[in-house]
């Protein structure tokens, strides 16, 4: 009885694992709601809390259209990715193979958790991500560097038009190693990068901070004309 019974749970155990979805549909998934998007406008606002790192807010209008046109328009300094607003959208379009590592909910919603290796800065990066299951966007992404957890985003997503879900608010965490302090020294005097260099070896702990995206106005599929592309924006 008690080997009938472990046969029955061994039985069950490799029941749920074959549950999980093979990789090609979960990339399917996720291509699904991406390659439904052939242009988009989006007015974003920013804000940044690094310690020493200082931006106030800035309004950004972004422009994109499929496969890799993008244009960015800020007035003054702001970090803006050009591959597109949507989390890790280079890493889903550009991997060719991913595990598939478990399934879970997400905020009341089902998700799948997937990972894949890559490389940050010639430094070996592991990447998991949590798909959700039925809308294919990803609402988490975790990137850890040579095992330490550098980069992180939660991000709520809002109905741009039927089916097609884009970004409302995404939130980064980024953890950084004393080095990024040098960021600052950026427009500063020859004895003030000194006193920063004086600091960063009297004080080197890691730092943690904040990027935080806001989106509205969605204006989507519209068929933009590549001309709207054609300047360069400094402000890439």
């Amino acid at each position: 009885m008690r080997m009938f019974v472990t046969v029955l749970l061994c039985m069950s155990a490799l029941s749920t694992a074959q549950e999980l979805p093979a990789y090609t549909e979960i990339r399917d998934l996720i291509l699904k709601n991406i390659t439904s998007i052939e242009d988009y406008e989006v007015d974003m606002v920013m804000s940044i809390d690094i310690p020493g790192f200082r931006m106030p807010r800035r309004e950004v209008h972004y422009m994109y259209k499929a496969p890799d046109k993008v244009k960015i328009d800020v007035q003054g300094f702001a970090v803006v990715p050009r591959e597109g607003i949507q989390p890790f959208m280079r890493f889903l379009t550009d991997t060719l193979m991913f595990d598939v590592i478990g399934e879970s909910t997400l905020d009341g919603r089902p998700v799948f958790e997937i990972s894949f290796e890559d490389t940050f800065e010639y430094s070996a990066a592991s990447i998991n991500l949590f798909i959700d299951a039925e809308r294919g966007t990803v609402p988490k992404g975790v990137v850890f560097i040579e095992d330490v957890e550098m980069f992180s985003t939660e991000t709520r997503f809002v109905e741009a038009a039927e089916g097609i879900w884009l970004p409302e608010r995404s939130r980064v965490r980024m953890h950084f190693p004393p080095d990024f302090k040098r960021m600052q020294q950026f427009g500063k005097m020859p004895n003030e990068i000194r006193t920063l260099d004086e600091e960063i070896k009297a004080n080197p702990e890691w730092i943690d901070g904040f990027i935080t995206l806001e989106f509205r106005n969605y204006r989507l599929n519209r068929g933009i004309p590549d001309y709207e592309f054609e300047e360069e924006d400094e402000y890439y």
